[in-house]
């Protein structure tokens, strides 16, 4: 009957089971995200969606880390000015930090705060034993480790610059500059396992260098000698439960390794709040993350319609709709939009009883049984809020709340 199951609150399948009221506090209804929860708002409407990830960083703030991926200028100037918004909030929590990375701020630390081995996997992804790849890329994967053994030897933090240092020396530069003070037995393993599979090194050198210059401009930028570590991350700042922005304009291989990083973060059982603001995640690791049924994190995706997340891929949209724990639909376009969220909403039973004189036209009619003498009862399935409705709200919304198994439309929000 929909993904939104109706509760019989209301009157059971054969009433409608919508409440509808004049107005509706959209961010008193949101959560305090203090256990995993899922939530969702679409709409042409920024200030509201703004006003919606406002409130929920401010039930967040200080608790525990917020992580915002987005397209939306916008949206960073609001969060800069959250101490203004949410003075109290800020004050009980003044030493919540911030920071906004993108193009004009490239300052992110790929790999910091990353075990070795889900350093391996983000540069590695698993492929099928099948594949005729599988040898090689386990190869690869095997010289890979014995580069980052080398930072741990040495008691560096891994991050994608020193890593590149190290993949870009030749063997004998390694050895005689990275080497040296490092006991002679490891230092003789880690050569020997460099140069074994005809030098296989070279080609983790060039997959390196490739995975960097996709990064590379978006959201990190190479150092030069005398610049220190900015220490930034999505690690770092969850742990620190701080607030971080990152600015991803259609760059799937960025939402891919910030894949890597939150497996990391569930490896640890961290728990954090991931906005999703006017990117899309279709083909992505992301993607794949936001449409599993056990995610341990909370979520709140922020964007004009459901389409643009998902590529307009109605499968995963529907997915998606049916894993939110709460979700609110703002005034639609057209009703070709509105059809994924009125079949998020459900549909309900209307009976029919018509005298049955002569012949008794059965107009609505999925099933049909008489029942005492003369008359017919039939039944027919309708949509519990209409495509067209969607197109017909206003400054109002369709609140669909999973936990409490209730669906409301409000004139106003």
């Amino acid at each position: 009957m929909g993904l939104f199951k109706s509760s019989g609150m209301h009157g059971g399948q054969s009433d409608r089971d919508v409440i509808n009221l004049a107005s509706f506090d959209v961010l008193g209804w949101l959560p305090d995200f203090s256990q995993t929860e899922n939530i969702a708002i679409y709409g042409y409407d920024k200030k509201l969606r703004h006003d919606v990830i406002l409130q929920s960083i401010a039930n967040c703030y200080g608790y525990e880390g917020i992580v915002v991926l987005h397209n939306n200028d916008e949206l960073v100037r609001d969060i800069k000015n959250f101490s203004g918004k949410y003075p109290d909030v800020y004050e009980e929590c003044r030493g919540v930090g911030q920071c906004h990375v993108g193009v004009t701020n490239p300052v992110y630390e790929p790999l910091f705060g990353m075990s070795a081995e889900r350093i391996v996997e983000a540069i590695y992804p698993e492929i099928d034993r099948n594949s005729p790849s599988y040898m090689q890329q386990h190869t690869c994967g095997e010289v890979l480790r014995n580069y980052l053994r080398i930072l741990e030897l040495q008691g560096v933090p891994y991050d994608l610059d020193e890593l590149i240092y190290l993949v870009n020396l030749d063997i004998n530069e390694l050895r005689s500059a990275e080497l040296r003070d490092i006991d002679e037995g490891e230092a003789r393993r880690i050569t020997g396992a460099l140069q074994r599979g005809n030098s296989t090194y070279l080609q983790v050198r060039d997959d390196i260098n490739a995975f960097a210059n996709k990064l590379s401009g978006r959201i990190w930028k190479k150092k030069n000698w005398d610049e220190e570590s900015t220490d930034v991350s999505i690690i770092t700042s969850v742990r620190e439960k701080s607030i971080l922005t990152i600015k991803i304009p259609n760059a799937p291989a960025v939402l891919n390794y910030i894949s890597s990083e939150i497996d990391e973060l569930v490896d640890n059982n961290e728990n954090f709040l991931l906005v999703i603001d006017s990117i899309a995640v279709a083909g992505t690791l992301l993607e794949e993350k936001l449409l599993s049924s056990n995610m341990p994190f909370s979520t709140l995706i922020s964007s004009d319609r459901v389409h643009a997340v998902f590529n307009n891929d109605e499968s995963k949209m529907s997915q998606s709709l049916g894993l939110m724990d709460g979700i609110v639909i703002m005034n639609c376009r057209n009703a070709t939009d509105a059809k994924v969220y009125s079949e998020a909403a459900g549909q309900y039973m209307r009976e029919f009883v018509s005298s049955n004189r002569g012949s008794a036209r059965q107009d609505f009619s999925i099933f049909a049984s008489s029942f005492n003498e003369g008359k017919t009862r039939s039944e027919q399935l309708f949509d519990r809020i209409t495509p067209v409705e969607f197109t017909k709200l206003g400054s109002g919304a369709v609140i669909m709340d999973q936990r409490n198994s209730t669906i409301t439309i409000a004139r106003e929000v």
